[in-house]
């Protein structure tokens, strides 16, 4: 019955099946008139034998053709069923989305940890080379929109949104819908403005569900992700708090981001600890990134929380890390890289990280310029100070600068960087 189905009006895969059909006779016919050549004493076949050859090739040909076209039609008309319309917009050819299905599926299991727009950016990137991605998230910025919404007694959303749209397959509406800020041109009413929709989304479907978690894998299956963004915490309290080299404390991933003294020591004001899955998550991973981004109120942010370096510790999985290409004018100011890996590896211990990926490219005068006016600079890369550190170095061309002037690592080459670290870097190592 289900293969009457196939025929009913309408559908779009008649035509194709029956060109198919075709397609696979005329190459049979090719095939045969090619063994008539070969094995004339077995196979007979009437017609001149001056024309025998080009009409072999020519029926191959044409019957390969043909084959082909109506195959890559019928998958193309079978996929309108399952994604939108203009899916080549949104996914590619039909190949793509096949690599993305059936490969990518299967590819290592990937754990991002971090936080701001530098996690953002790796996991577009990442959803290139596989779908088992799990984002790890820190949940404590009190800041913006997110800050405010955090006196409904929830973490903190604004940096999981960027996650959940980074990994997700909803489309481009779907993407601009959640990343749009109310603003007070908008006449919306008071209280409104400067939230984001998908801030505001979040919100309430912790209310719905009752937990925020609950709500983030809600709003996952919403926007159809590809993978798994996880709050690192579930703790509706967690707060940032750092020590200066001054001695002064301050409270508030916003306040540390704008002081203008060294930082000494990060921590959290409250006891939180770190979900069981991102616990099974991590403990199951065959390779876990950190980076890159703001280095404590992003990154060590994430790592905080209990639990977090003792699921670190006891993974099989390799830990990278992604050193920051800038530095930034208040938190790292005048970092090197040395300087930020030291700072990580004084949160969770020394024999913890396996490598760090460093960006070898520099930046024109006049967008280092632009980054001195903001008190930023490109941080340093001196391989004699890398090289005496645990870690394995990785030197690589990151280097990607968008219209905006902005110096970023580039998803792409991020992303395949470390795939070849886990798959030719790791096995010369082994070698070794």
């Amino acid at each position: 019955m289900d293969f009457i189905k196939w025929l009913l009006p309408g559908i779009g895969v008649k035509r194709w099946f029956l060109l198919a059909i075709l397609g696979i006779l005329i190459f049979t016919q090719g095939l045969l008139y090619t063994a008539s050549i070969i094995w004339p004493q077995i196979i007979s076949v009437k017609f001149g034998n001056d024309y025998m050859i080009v009409y072999a090739i020519l029926m191959l040909v044409i019957g390969l053709v043909v084959l082909i076209t109506s195959i890559k039609q019928l998958l193309k008309s079978v996929l309108k069923a399952y994604l939108e319309e203009d899916y080549e917009h949104q996914h590619g050819k039909v190949i793509d989305v096949l690599i993305k299905q059936n490969i990518l599926k299967y590819a290592p299991k990937i754990v991002a940890i971090g936080g701001g727009t530098g996690l953002s950016n790796l996991l577009s990137g990442l959803r290139e080379i596989t779908t088992n991605i799990t984002a790890v998230v820190t949940v404590a910025d009190n800041g913006g929109s997110s800050g405010r919404l955090r006196k409904m007694d929830i973490p903190a959303p604004g940096d999981i949104r960027n996650c959940i749209l980074s990994l997700a397959s909803a489309g481009d509406s779907m993407y601009d819908l959640f990343n749009y800020r109310y603003e007070n041109d908008d006449n919306v009413p008071e209280g409104l403005e400067g939230h984001s929709f998908g801030n505001l989304f979040l919100a309430t479907l912790t209310r719905i569900t009752g937990d925020f978690p609950s709500a983030v894998k809600l709003a996952c299956q919403v926007l159809a992700v590809k993978g798994k963004v996880l709050p690192v915490t579930d703790c509706s309290s967690v707060h940032l708090q750092a020590e200066l080299q001054n001695g002064e404390i301050i409270t508030g991933e916003c306040e540390i981001g704008k002081t203008t003294d060294k930082i000494k020591e990060i921590s959290l004001t409250t006891d939180c600890k770190v979900t069981e899955e991102v616990k099974e998550v991590i403990g199951d991973a065959d390779l876990i990134v950190i980076g890159p981004g703001s280095l404590y109120t992003s990154i060590i942010a994430t790592l905080l929380p209990n639990g977090m370096i003792a699921a670190l510790k006891n993974t099989n999985a390799e830990v990278v890390y992604i050193s920051n290409i800038m530095t930034q004018a208040n938190e790292s100011l005048n970092h090197s890289v040395a300087d930020h890996i030291k700072a990580v590896e004084k949160h969770i211990g020394e024999n913890v990280l396996d490598a760090v990926v460093v960006n070898t490219t520099t930046i024109s005068d006049d967008i280092r310029e632009l980054y001195h006016e903001e008190g930023a600079d490109l941080a340093i890369v001196d391989k004699a100070e890398l090289a005496s550190l645990n870690p394995h170095i990785i030197y690589a061309n990151l280097l990607e600068i968008n219209n905006q002037k902005n110096v970023r690592h580039c998803p792409e080459k991020l992303a395949w960087a470390l795939a070849k670290y886990m798959f030719e870097d790791k096995k010369k190592r082994v070698a070794r």
